[in-house]
């Protein structure tokens, strides 16, 4: 899925390095801590989260930053009558004592209209905790989205397939596929088990992105790396061949299918 986990797998060799994270355990516990405290709709608790010269970015506002000011903006935000919702991670960077998570959000209005969307997350550890820096985020629908009228073609295919889980779906399914392939398994015979997971997180990132997800692909040029270990135009056939397998097992629509084939051909050829 990808452009076929093959170059994800093999692209992973070339090195997307992850630096050591100091204490992700504790930043994980932190997160499901804030998340509670959204959930709960505590004004004080998600500000205490924050560092204290945090700051709140969110889409045509000015900057709100401090613990008190930040606690009197969602304060006024929960009074509005927005239900927080549920915000989940899809990717989590350590550096050192800095870390940033990226995820997205589903949240509904007095009205009663979802929202969905895109966030990024910039954590700092200090004085043995980790703390929230900085936050920004961005509804993935258009304006006229939010209206109940709206056109659903307004929505990513990432929306259309139906999220994250959907996509790890295709890529899972997907995989075995090419594996058992004799002539693209040829690719694969020096991938060990931890290479292989880490070729997975890529296509799914890579995934995610290219069909309008809240994911960053961080590895390399995946065509450029087809070309180089010796992908031909009949191997790359054999993948669309697959992938028009696995999206139909899962009952993808025609439109999102010829969608999601035309981003994986773009991905192959010489």
């Amino acid at each position: 899925m990808k452009k076929l986990m093959i170059s994800a797998f093999v692209l992973l060799m070339a090195g997307c390095m992850q630096a050591p994270q100091t204490d992700l355990e504790g930043l994980k516990a932190t997160i499901d801590v804030s998340q509670s405290a959204f959930e709960a709709g505590d004004p004080a608790a998600i500000a205490a989260i924050y560092a204290e010269d945090g700051a709140v970015m969110s889409p045509n506002s000015e900057t709100v930053t401090g613990q008190a000011a930040i606690e009197d903006f969602w304060r006024e935000v929960l009074a509005s009558g927005i239900d927080l919702g549920v915000a989940k991670t899809t990717n989590l960077y350590a550096h050192g004592d800095v870390a940033y998570e990226i995820g997205s959000y589903a949240v509904t209005d007095h009205d009663g209209t979802i929202d969905e969307g895109k966030y990024v997350r910039i954590w700092r550890h200090g004085d043995g905790k980790w703390q929230l820096q900085h936050v920004t985020w961005n509804s993935n629908l258009a304006l006229s989205a939010l209206e109940p009228e709206a056109d659903s073609k307004q929505k990513t295919l990432y929306q259309r397939l139906g999220g994250y889980d959907v996509v790890a779906a295709i890529l899972d399914d997907f995989g075995p596929r090419v594996f058992d392939d004799p002539e693209l398994s040829l690719f694969l015979t020096d991938i060990d088990e931890e290479m292989g997971k880490k070729g997975r997180e890529l296509a799914l990132d890579l995934l995610c992105e290219l069909t309008g997800g809240p994911c960053f692909y961080t590895g390399g040029d995946v065509k450029m790396t087809h070309k180089r270990i010796g992908i031909t135009d009949e191997n790359w056939q054999s993948v669309l061949e697959y992938m028009g397998e696995t999206l139909d097992e899962l009952n993808i629509g025609d439109d999102e299918k010829t969608e999601f084939i035309a981003i994986i051909a773009s991905l192959g050829g010489t």
